[in-house]
């Protein structure tokens, strides 16, 4: 998989997907005495400090070939400046020199799925004022290599436009485009500003289906196939529906996530007592605690079905599924000199056992894994019931009105 020699042996992360694997013996139960509680919670992805790494997070997860596929972003300071890249299963994806404008600074947010067969990882680019969304795959010599942009492809003061008069998205993006106007021109630049784009996952249900989060909600864009994400034209199409594709806003969360919402890695899909397929995936919700004195924000995660014809949101629990604990805190200075207060239990994937795909027999209960950012600086996991998941999203009160 592009691998160039053997990981360092004093290095946890070239090893990561082999413990995700062995977690998932489906023989194995937790106790029930820490079913729904936060006790089983483990860290298992610490940052290399002596290398310069400040934080390894944002980890998403897949299998192609029967291999497993962790995905994560690692963050570095040298020299005083903060970057970031990607990382699989212990390896950078791309070469360091290996840069567009667009992730000149950093390569953030990687979700990584399968789509057409083929290991597909979605993720953010910045170059200091700007996030764009690209794709990075696995080619067929076994490298993985970016295939440009995925959108949205058209600036956003043309995205503003397009959009109807009386959007809330309106008010929204002319307060971003003021704002990045003013990052923009602070670094002496006069490159395109584009929609600030985060959040990125591709899944493949029944077609391809871009995720993203624009604003603070989140959106899909069904596709025919991820080239179509670089033609403007579906840009200029899918904006003037914008609220018509908006599948969850904040609003839909009881009160719990008023700053942003944002979706984990690609849906996956499970099968039920009744022997359904149901897709699940992972939600955060970020509350702005409006603190005069420092930006304060609290990340909570939550858990969320989708219809796989329509890729729409059916379900979600509205009340926060995991919270941070009081030593989930990080305190830091951004590269703009804003300082940070972040409580952060970052739901990034759902990782399933290996007997999701099949009907549970003689009442047999599985568990579910959720992988997650810790203080934005770790990665973790926690165990849970996957058949309380699945009754949860049933209940008529987690609905979400189509």
């Amino acid at each position: 998989m592009g691998d160039d020699g053997d990981p360092p042996d004093d290095r946890t992360r070239g090893k990561i997907s082999k413990l995700v694997k062995r977690i998932y013996d489906p023989r194995s139960f937790f106790s029930k005495k820490n079913r729904h509680t936060q006790d089983s919670r483990i860290i298992f992805l610490n940052p290399d400090t002596e290398a310069g790494e400040i934080g390894v997070l944002n980890m998403t997860y897949t299998e192609h070939g029967g291999i497993p596929l962790l995905a994560y972003r690692v963050r570095e300071r040298k020299d005083g400046k903060e970057r970031s890249d990607i990382e699989v299963n212990g390896y950078r994806v791309l070469d360091e020199d290996d840069r567009e404008e667009y992730d000149s600074i950093s390569r953030e947010d990687p979700r990584i799925s399968v789509i057409n067969n083929n290991p597909f990882i979605s993720c953010v680019g910045y170059n200091g004022f700007n996030a764009v969304s690209f794709g990075i795959e696995l080619g067929e010599n076994g490298k993985w290599k970016r295939v440009g942009t995925t959108g949205p492809n058209i600036s956003l003061e043309k995205a503003i436009s397009l959009i109807p008069r009386n959007s809330p998205y309106k008010e929204v993006f002319e307060k971003e485009l003021e704002d990045t106007r003013k990052r923009r021109d602070s670094l002496g630049k006069t490159d395109t500003i584009y929609p600030y784009n985060k959040d990125n996952s591709m899944v493949q249900m029944v077609n391809p289906l871009k995720y993203l989060r624009l604003g603070n909600s989140i959106q899909k864009i069904p596709v025919k196939n991820i080239a179509d994400l670089r033609n403007p034209k579906t840009w200029t199409d899918w904006f003037p529906n914008i609220d018509k594709h908006t599948i969850l806003n904040p609003s839909d969360l009881n009160g719990w996530a008023n700053s942003k919402i944002g979706q984990g890695a690609a849906p996956k899909m499970v099968i039920d007592r009744g022997g359904r397929q149901r897709w699940i995936n992972v939600i955060h919700g970020v509350e702005d605690k409006k603190n005069p004195e420092i930006n304060e924000l609290i990340y909570r995660t939550t858990i969320a079905e989708y219809n796989p014809t329509t890729g729409s949101i059916t379900s979600c629990m509205k009340y926060p599924f995991l919270e941070p604990s009081e030593n989930d805190v990080l305190t830091e200075t951004d590269i703009s000199g804003k300082e940070w207060k972040k409580s952060i239990c970052f739901g990034n994937d759902v990782v399933l056992p290996e007997n999701a795909k099949r009907k549970p027999e003689n009442g047999l209960e599985r568990e579910l894994m959720i992988i997650m950012g810790v203080a934005d600086d770790k990665g973790g996991y926690y165990i849970t019931n996957l058949e309380y998941v699945l009754d949860k999203l049933e209940e008529p009160g987690n609905r979400i009105a189509a």
